[in-house]
């Protein structure tokens, strides 16, 4: 194991940071996920060719000391390309289909120790997945057969269950399905079209199958849905999203309610009136003068596009808001942009950004298979598997300008909208990063890691050597991320908050 030593410069308003607790050097390519409490899981980004004639992936696992904990191959049929991946604590979850989109293979793995199980499922029409939850055994996956969006819970004996989702109108998306460990039920939103208006419906199944929750919010009117986020409590939704008038497409503003069994509630705004969104600071100005001397820039473009980065509720029952914010962008892309293909924050652009266009839009748009650009065999295959490469996202026209947070009374009064432009780079190695945990933000930058305090609106940054991204790990640690290409090795190290 090779030791790194990296250069820290730091500026006077971050507390200490120690230098590296540990660093650990792996031949080739991967994708990094930080999995908190766990550790971090590697994908290898080159396939494997098995004496079945089978694909693997191949995974590896690493401890809080970046010590290799276990190493796997995850296998595949030869006729079958990834279309769905999710790491997290829960587990690791890959779904595999064939041409026909009807046929589904999907493997659940372990995080912790790399074993895993096999399942096949076949539909009989083409299933398209945007969405999978987890909790132990149960398995509930949501997307689109045709034009009808569908839940099914995938079982062990590779049937499945379809879940049924009746409503008095059209049902025009499923989504935001998360497991409620305080209800010990699945809690999801349905959007559906009643008597030509938008509704949202929160519904919460348990283990069974029975409903725990079913309850509607139908007051947006001549206002149509273009996204939605949710977060969820024990006795009610928590919801934000982005909304147009009438039949124009165009986002006009954001909207933020809540769905509970006494008192639903909405609030629209438009883009405009929200000073978060149409202003914004810069975060040297920040660092060097604080937040409030900073000086503020407007955002100059006719249109924007504004996706929800996180939705939480604080102590308080105030809900919290991270938006980022693009503006159109024309221009070529460089042979390195296209090799970028480990970005979470271009896979929430194509689902937020447009609407999640796969399942808002009647016939869903070009498929997955038919925006991916022409590239080398191995970044086909990974942007298949992933959705996250920055050359989709710019082929799309839109660029990232910066980020909006805003904090909503339980009253749905908005008491705060502030705007910080970070300069997002993370270099194309991480694959997965939280930027709002707790109360704050934070973002990898060029060489560099800043942290918004959103009590104080304190900005704390580390610089560090170059081609290093720093991201967040943990509560207490950040990771660090090198690629020496010419190499062909990638170095992680451990910086511990003290």
């Amino acid at each position: 194991m090779k030791r790194l030593i990296s250069v820290f410069l730091i500026f006077l308003t971050i507390p200490c940071f120690s230098q590296d607790e540990k660093t650990a050097s792996f031949k080739g390519a991967y994708n990094v996920y930080p999995v908190d409490t766990l550790g971090i899981v590697l994908l290898n980004r080159n396939m494997v060719q098995l004496s079945s004639g089978d694909l693997a992936l191949e995974y590896s696992g690493l401890n809080n000391e970046l010590e290799q904990t276990w190493k796997n191959m995850y296998p595949f049929s030869k006729d079958m390309s990834p279309v769905f991946q999710q790491v997290s604590s829960k587990g690791i979850i890959l779904l595999f289909a064939d041409r026909s989109g009807k046929r589904y293979e999907l493997i659940k793995a372990n995080a912790e120790y790399g074993d895993y199980e096999r399942f096949n499922y076949q539909f009989s029409d083409k299933f398209q997945i945007s969405e999978v939850e987890v909790y132990y055994d149960h398995v509930w996956a949501t997307g689109m057969i045709g034009d009808n969006p569908v839940i099914f819970k995938l079982r062990a004996d590779n049937s499945f269950e379809t879940i049924p989702v009746g409503v008095p109108g059209r049902v025009k998306y499923i989504g935001e399905t998360r497991y409620n460990e305080e209800t010990n039920g699945l809690d999801f939103l349905l959007l559906a079209e009643i008597q030509r208006k938008d509704a949202l419906i929160w519904r919460s199944l348990n283990l069974e199958g029975n409903i725990l929750r079913n309850k509607m919010l139908a007051s947006f009117e001549k206002r149509k849905i273009r996204a939605v986020k949710a977060t969820y409590s024990a006795d009610a939704a928590h919801i934000a999203g982005t909304y147009s008038t009438g039949s124009r497409d165009k986002v006009e503003g954001l909207f933020w309610g809540k769905i509970d069994k006494k008192n639903n509630g909405l609030r629209f705004e438009q883009f405009k009136t929200l000073q978060g969104v149409s202003t914004y600071k810069i975060s040297e100005d920040v660092a060097s003068k604080g937040f409030e001397i900073a000086k503020e820039k407007k955002f100059r473009v006719a249109n924007m596009s504004v996706f929800i980065d996180g939705i939480r509720l604080n102590s308080q029952g105030e809900l919290m808001l991270a938006l980022e914010v693009f503006k159109p962008e024309y221009r070529s892309r460089g042979a390195l942009e296209r090799e970028f293909i480990a970005r979470d924050r271009t896979a929430q652009i194509d689902q937020n950004v447009y609407g999640r266009r796969a399942v808002f839009e009647a016939n869903g748009g070009p498929g997955l298979e038919g925006r991916i650009d022409r590239a080398s065999a191995t970044d086909q295959i990974q942007m298949r598997f992933m959705d996250q490469s920055l050359a989709k996202a710019v082929n799309q026209g839109v660029s990232y300008n910066h980020t909006a947070f805003l904090k909503i009374a339980p009253n749905f009064e908005l008491k705060e909208s502030y705007g910080l432009a970070f300069d997002i780079i993370d270099f194309g190695n991480l694959a997965k990063s939280d930027h709002f945990i707790h109360n704050r933000l934070s973002y990898p930058l060029n060489n560099s890691y800043e942290s918004l305090d959103l009590n104080s609106m304190e900005l704390k940054t580390l610089k560090t050597q170059e081609g290093t991204s720093l991201v967040n790990w943990s509560n207490d640690r950040l990771l660090g991320i090198s690629f020496d290409k010419e190499k062909r090795l990638m170095s992680l190290s451990v910086k511990r908050l003290d």
